[in-house]
Formats: C-alpha cells, sequence, structure tokens
C-alpha cells in the first residue's frame, strides 16, 4: 500500500477530465526484501536447531530400543531357565 500511489492527470490534452493514475515506488522494496531474507534466515536456522535435536531424540530412541530387546531378551532366558528347572 505506501509503495503504490494514487494520483489524476489528463493522459490526452483533449481529455476533459483526469484519469487516477497509479505510481509506483520501489524505494521501499529493498527493505520489504532485506526483511523477509532476514526472516527466512531465522526460519533456517529454527529448522536446523529442529533438526539436531530430531537426530539426537532418534539416536536416544535407537539406544532405548536396544535396551528394550536385551530386555526382552533376558526376560526370555529367565523364564525359560526357570521351565527348565521346574522340569
Amino acid at each position: 500500500p505506501y509503495m503504490v500511489d494514487t494520483f489524476r492527470a489528463k493522459l490526452n490534452s483533449e481529455d476533459d477530465e483526469e484519469t487516477d493514475i497509479l505510481r509506483f515506488d520501489g524505494s521501499a522494496l529493498t527493505y520489504i526484501l532485506i526483511n523477509a531474507v532476514k526472516e527466512l534466515d531465522a526460519k533456517i536456522d529454527e529448522i536446523r536447531t529442529l533438526h539436531e535435536e530430531n537426530k539426537e531424540l532418534a539416536a536416544r530412541l535407537a539406544e532405548l530400543e536396544s535396551l528394550v530387546k536385551s530386555l526382552v531378551a533376558e526376560k526370555r532366558n529367565v523364564v525359560n531357565k526357570s521351565m527348565a528347572e521346574l522340569r
């Protein structure tokens, strides 16, 4: 809105009435683009942080899954040993 201005002028010398004309002022565009790049840079930083956190959580999950598998195997061994002793 602040980059576009309206003014009235006769387009031809023979015109009886003035015409609404839009004028574009691109001087603010530089600042708009700079701020857009800053916003994108902040989002990229946030995505990088989330990606690192995701990698850490995936590693922790893999470790927990490994521990669960070993506990299940250990439980099976204990149950099998107990069953063998009962026979």
